[in-house]
């Protein structure tokens, strides 16, 4: 007596579809964004809150936001973190944030920069921070200007949960 097999088994079938799922996986990178470049700017901005807080008490105290001169005490005593190489206070009470991640590699494989060609490096790039004035309280807009890209900004800008 002979049998004949047709077909796959089931077995078989999920075989297949879970090395599809690996090889998937290896080719196609599922996003860009760069938890590195992400905790690098959160330390900044974590750096910059006693400039932040001069900000607003001169600017509750005056009516008006400071320039250099009236927080430069502020601004020297901010200790800067690793990969930031400046911290500094712009006109209408502005923080500039600039970053120097040289030392480190950011980012994925060579295949992976081949399909994804957009860099999480931060090197030259800044963040400013702009407050306005909401009701008498100063809101920072972190999300609206400077180089670094969206997708490494803070989670309400980025679009990342």
């Amino acid at each position: 007596m002979i049998i004949k097999n047709n077909g796959f088994t089931i077995a078989e079938l999920i075989v297949v579809v879970i090395i599809i799922a690996i090889l998937a996986a290896i080719i196609v990178p599922g996003s860009n964004f760069s938890y590195v470049a992400s905790a690098i700017i959160s330390e900044s901005e974590i750096a910059s809150e006693p400039l932040k807080q001069a900000v607003e008490q001169h600017y509750l105290k005056y009516n008006k936001f400071p320039n250099k001169q009236n927080l430069q005490e502020v601004l020297n005593s901010i200790k800067k973190p690793k990969r930031v190489s400046t911290i500094e206070l712009l006109p209408e009470g502005r923080i500039k944030i600039t970053f120097d991640a040289s030392d480190i590699e950011i980012g994925g494989t060579w295949w992976h920069s081949l399909n994804n060609p957009l860099s999480n490096d931060l090197t030259g790039k800044d963040l400013i921070l702009v407050p306005t004035v909401k009701n008498d309280k100063l809101i920072w807009d972190e999300c609206n200007y400077g180089s670094v890209p969206m997708r490494n900004r803070h989670y309400k800008c980025s679009g990342h949960k």
